[in-house]
C-alpha cells in the first residue's frame, strides 16, 4: 500500500497502522521474554566480553535515534577499553540499549547522553549512562522495575512497553551483577550497570586481605599450582587470566574430564577446581576417583558451577567438596576462597 499513490490522510493512517503494528509486536516479544526469564527457561553463555566493543556496536544502533530526537550521544570512554566483564554479549546488548534508548527518548532537544565506566575493589565493572533528561520522581523511583509500569506515561507521545527495565533488571541479575537508578526530576538520571568483571581488568583490583602475597608459597617460593578441569574454553581462559597475575599460583587447565586424575598424579596440583557438568562424566565422579587416588585424599577441592540451587550447593558440600562457588564467578569471592584453602594448614 505504502507503493501505491495515496492521499495525504490515507498516507498518514497508514504509517499509524504500521507504527502501532511494531508496537504490538515489541510488546509481545517483550512480554513473551519475561515470561521466559521469570520461569527459569532463559539459557545464558556467559563469557569474558569486552566492554567497550559492545558499546560501539550500541552506539551506532542509536545513533540515528538520537539524532532523530536532537540529542547528543557521548562517545564510549577510552576507560573502557581495557575492561572485561563476564557476560552474556547478545543479553549485555540488549540491557545497554535498552538504557541508551530510554536515556534518548526521555530527554529534551538538545540533551546529552553519556557513559562512563569505572572498576571497584570488589571484583565489579560500573557502567554509569546518565541523561539530561525530565528525571524521575523520587517517590516513584523505586517503581521502576517493576512490569508494565510507566509512570504514567501511557497516554503521553514517548512509546513503550513499560518491560524493558525489568528485563533488563532480571537478566543483569542472572548475570551475577545489578542496576541502580539516581535522578532528579528536571535535572536527568543516571542507571548504573554492575557486571563481575575479567580477565585482566578484573584481576588488577580485586580487594585482598593486607599481606596475602606475601603469605603465599612456601618459604622457598614455591608456586601453589591450581588444576581446573573445564569443558568450556571460555571460562578456562578467564581463570587463567586471573591466575596470571599471580606470582604465587600456576595455572594448569583441562578440557578432557578423562585426562584429570593422569594430569593430577604429574603435576601434583595445591588445589583442584571441577565443573560440575562436564560431557560423558560429572565434578561428582571427579571427585570420587581423585579421593581415591592415593595423595589426593585432603587436597582441596572446588565445585564450580552454573547450578545456583541452595540445594544443589548443600549437595555439593555433602559430597565433600570444600567450597561450591556458581558461575559466572564472583571474582572477588573467587579469589578470597583461594587464598584460604591454599593458606588453610594440611590436614594430611
Amino acid at each position: 500500500m505504502e507503493l501505491d499513490p495515496l492521499g495525504e490522510d490515507t498516507a498518514a493512517s497508514l504509517r499509524e497502522i504500521v507504527r502501532a503494528g511494531r508496537h504490538l509486536q515489541a510488546l509481545l516479544d517483550e512480554a513473551l521474554d519475561l515470561t521466559r526469564i521469570e520461569q527459569g527457561r532463559v539459557e545464558l553463555h556467559c563469557e569474558p566480553v569486552n566492554l567497550h566493543a559492545v558499546l560501539l556496536e550500541c552506539f551506532s544502533l542509536t545513533e540515528l535515534d538520537a539524532a532523530g530526537h536532537a540529542v547528543s550521544l557521548g562517545a564510549p570512554p577510552e576507560a573502557c577499553t581495557s575492561l572485561w566483564v563476564m557476560a552474556d554479549r547478545r543479553r549485555l546488548s540488549q540491557i545497554l540499549l535498552n538504557l541508551l534508548s530510554n536515556g534518548i527518548k526521555y530527554n529534551r532537544p538538545g540533551g546529552r547522553v553519556d557513559v562512563h565506566c569505572r572498576c571497584h575493589r570488589d571484583g565489579r565493572a560500573e557502567i554509569v549512562i546518565t541523561d539530561t533528561g525530565v528525571g524521575i520522581p523520587e517517590a516513584r523511583q523505586s517503581e521502576l522495575f517493576q512490569a508494565f509500569n510507566r509512570l504514567d506515561q501511557e497516554g503521553g507521545f514517548i512509546e513503550g512497553t513499560g518491560l524493558g527495565l525489568a528485563i533488563s533488571k532480571h537478566l543483569v541479575e542472572l548475570m551475577g551483577g545489578g542496576i541502580q537508578v539516581t535522578s532528579a526530576q528536571g535535572k536527568g538520571s543516571s542507571f548504573s550497570l554492575f557486571l563481575p568483571l575479567a580477565g585482566d581488568s578484573g584481576t588488577a583490583l580485586v580487594h585482598q586481605p593486607s599481606g596475602t602475597r606475601e603469605k603465599h608459597g612456601d618459604q622457598a617460593g614455591r608456586r601453589h599450582k591450581v588444576l581446573y578441569v573445564e569443558d568450556n574454553p571460555a571460562n578456562l581462559r578467564l581463570v587463567e587470566a586471573l591466575l596470571s597475575r599471580r606470582e604465587d599460583l600456576e595455572f594448569l587447565g583441562v578440557q578432557e574430564p578423562g585426562e584429570c586424575l593422569s594430569l593430577a598424579r604429574r603435576a601434583r596440583p595445591d588445589l583442584i577446581m571441577l565443573d560440575i557438568n562436564l560431557p560423558g562424566t560429572s565434578g561428582y565422579a571427579l571427585l570420587e576417583g581423585l579421593r581415591q587416588t592415593p595423595g589426593f585424599e585432603h587436597t582441596p577441592i572446588i565445585a564450580v558451577s552454573a547450578n545456583a540451587m541452595p540445594f544443589e550447593v548443600e549437595r555439593g558440600l555433602e559430597a565433600g567438596f570444600a567450597r561450591y562457588l556458581t558461575k559466572p564467578l564472583d571474582i572477588g569471592l573467587f579469589m578470597e576462597t583461594l587464598d584460604e584453602l591454599l593458606e588453610a594448614p594440611d590436614e594430611g
